[in-house]
């Protein structure tokens, strides 16, 4: 049975590029819906070259709707990353070694590749490859003069696939809403080992060094064999059995590398890549909380064009951030319709899409660390001194903080540790920490970070050791599943 689609396109004017049944939408069009069918396929063809466009947030936004997109957000960021990028650029090439191997190959500038079948059906072993690492309707493959490395992958929008090649799209449209299947196998080495991924030189570490060698200490205790590792690491990756993030995350950062790389040799990890992923983009938490009915502050997404209006919508004061800020960097307040154009100005500079929010001031924030769906601490993290913010950056100085109060989990409101839970489970069971105010009103959740802090005297001031054991011993339960 087929299974119902929608196409989206860069620009209206590109609606009538291909010849489907399935309803086909401009970019624009599709982000301003409020909702999606969750059962409907999303097939993007928009330019998705760069992070942040147009194109990266329709299928950002089709995943926190809950509908199947290809490409996925992950394959996107795989490809705007060099090292990831050049570490596939190696592995093609050796599949073309192969080809040429076995047989004369006719000399050719490149290959297109569509829903996975090469256009030129020789090249075939090696658009399997290409596809297997990067799911995308288009791609295209491009060789050196001799034919002898492959030199670029990228996706392609709809707009430069040659009118020859559109049988092609058509047939693989109709072929991939029939539901392609992957399996993985994921098996653990026999003895149990956690790499922990730090930096030592990170200015606000989620895990500062006295914490790492707490980990070290209640590992061992507990039989397991814990490591840190750094950024020139990545090659004993694969001696250890799964991987521990204990360092500041991003889809443009080596420990969102680190995470594919243990993913793909089926290690467990914490915080997975799609974690990073999601918990990194604002705008796709806005959608995936909406969707799934969590209390927040009222949000709304807009572009430059829109952002007077979502302004008036919110009124003052009213909070603008940027999709992949992060410890309050890239969060600004705007008291004024004056202020408003300059301070969104610099916002839009990074990204085609912000988040502006209702300003909701609380003394503090409460913080609870879920892991796997379960409450695992508590605390109260209370504004810097004469602000509104946990964090007070100021150029030229470092940051201050506000201070971590732990709290026992039967002194925390049960409408607390409730929404709590159910904002981490929107997003997955890798450990999270979950921002929310407590107002007259009700408990609003403001953020849900992944890697979230962790650290001797503060976040583990009530649960002492016991914070740690549980978080090894879900590593633990990973493990023993996978055998």
């Amino acid at each position: 049975m087929m299974r119902h689609a929608t196409l989206v396109v860069e620009h209206a004017a590109d609606i009538g590029l291909v010849d489907t049944d399935s309803p086909v939408v401009d970019g624009s069009h599709f982000l301003s819906r409020r909702s999606g069918d969750r059962h409907s396929l999303v097939v993007n063809l928009c330019d998705v070259r760069d992070y942040l466009s147009l194109g990266y947030y329709c299928s950002l936004i089709a995943e926190a709707r809950g509908q199947p997109v290809i490409p996925a957000a992950s394959t996107l960021s795989v490809l705007q990353q060099g090292p990831l990028q050049r570490a596939m650029l190696k592995e093609l090439s050796a599949e073309l070694a192969l080809l040429r191997e076995g047989g004369a190959l006719a000399r050719r500038d490149g290959l297109i590749v569509v829903f996975g079948r090469a256009v030129d059906p020789a090249l075939q072993p090696l658009a399997d490859r290409a596809f297997a690492e990067c799911p995308c309707p288009l791609l295209s493959i491009q060789f050196d003069d001799a034919m002898e490395a492959v030199v670029a992958i990228r996706v392609m929008g709809l707009s430069e696939l040659p009118d020859s090649c559109r049988p092609a799209l058509e047939q693989g449209l109709r072929d991939w809403t029939r539901g392609p299947a992957k399996a993985r196998d994921m098996r653990p080495h026999a003895t149990p080992s956690i790499a922990i991924l730090h930096d030592p030189d990170e200015e606000l570490p989620p895990s500062r060094a006295e914490t790492l060698r707490k980990f070290r200490e209640v590992g061992a205790r507990m039989g397991m064999r814990i490591a840190l590792i750094r950024h020139g690491d990545a090659a004993q990756l694969s001696a250890f059995d799964a991987l521990f993030i204990r360092e500041t995350t991003g889809v443009r950062h080596a420990s969102f590398r680190f995470a594919k790389s243990a993913e793909r040799h089926g290690q467990p990890v914490i915080d997975d890549s799609q974690s990073i992923l999601h918990c990194g983009n604002k705008i796709y938490l806005a959608e995936l909380l909406q969707r799934h009915h969590i209390p927040t502050p009222r949000s709304l997404t807009t572009s430059r064009a829109g952002l007077a209006e979502a302004a008036e919508q919110l009124g003052y004061p009213l909070v603008l951030k940027k999709p992949d800020g992060s410890s309050g960097i890239g969060v600004v307040k705007v008291d004024n319709p004056e202020a408003l154009a300059g301070l969104g100005r610099d916002l839009f500079r990074h990204s085609s899409l912000i988040v502006a929010q209702e300003w909701m001031y609380t003394p503090f924030d409460w913080r609870v660390g879920v892991l796997a769906g379960k409450p695992i601490f508590v605390c109260r993290y209370r504004m810097a001194r004469d602000h509104w913010q946990i964090f007070h950056h100021i150029a030229g100085r470092p940051p201050e903080e506000g201070a971590t109060e732990a709290v026992p989990m039967r002194a925390v409101p049960r409408q607390v540790l409730a929404v709590a839970v159910q904002a981490a489970e929107a997003v997955g069971d890798g450990l999270y920490g979950v921002d929310l105010k407590e107002t007259d009103d009700g408990v609003f959740v403001v953020e849900v970070n992944d890697n979230p802090n962790i650290d001797v005297g503060l976040e583990d001031a009530v649960e002492g050791d016991d914070l740690y054991r549980n978080i090894l011993n879900e590593f633990r339960r990973r493990l023993d599943l996978a055998v």
